[in-house]
């Protein structure tokens, strides 16, 4: 965290929920990368945190994401070594099709590891609102594999595309949510 947690009073409260979301063992690594000052700061906060509103948590994840992905998308903009993924949100803009209620169902049945690739390629308030949407294992399993992506090769991602669309394309043509419900397999289980 960047963020000077003494000129920003409710980042530290932001920080103190989103940690709180996480398991101890995820909270205490992560707080054993900030500063000793921003540490305790977050700790304290989370100390005096009784319960946590559910619109306020939600709302804390949704930034979180929204800011990560910003933050990732510049990362590869400004990276040498990364080549542009113009590609990389077109590939995927058939799941933009769904609604959402239709994308989480298709995305539950798929590997986390599958489901952190998709959402990293969405439009950011379209990554937040699948990520709020998984149930919240799914959803800290997949940001913890978010925040490990490291580039993607070019056919990998064009495969798991291609398998996602072939999925999709094999479903009943009957109204969406209950469709999408009957996936018994991860496209990338039959791919294996």
């Amino acid at each position: 965290m960047t963020t000077n947690v003494r000129t920003a009073p409710s980042s530290v409260r932001k920080a103190a929920v989103l940690l709180a979301t996480l398991s101890a063992e995820e909270s205490a690594a992560l707080l054993s990368r900030l500063e000793a000052h921003q540490a305790r700061a977050i700790s304290q906060e989370m100390g005096r945190l009784d319960s946590i509103d559910a619109r306020e948590q939600q709302g804390v994840m949704l930034e979180f994401v929204a800011d990560g992905l910003k933050s990732q998308r510049r990362s590869r903009k400004a990276s040498v070594q990364m080549p542009d993924d113009s590609r990389g949100t077109s590939r995927f803009e058939f799941l933009l099709e769904l609604g959402t209620d239709d994308l989480l169902a298709f995305l539950q049945v798929e590997h986390p590891q599958t489901i952190a690739l998709v959402v990293s390629r969405l439009p950011a308030e379209r990554a937040a609102a699948t990520l709020a949407g998984l149930p919240p294992d799914v959803a800290r399993n997949v940001r913890r594999r978010m925040a490990r992506l490291s580039p993607c090769n070019e056919l990998a991602l064009d495969d798991v595309a291609a398998g996602l669309r072939e999925t999709l394309s094999r479903l009943p043509r009957e109204p969406a949510y209950p469709r999408i419900s009957v996936l018994r397999k991860s496209s990338l289980d039959q791919a294996v």
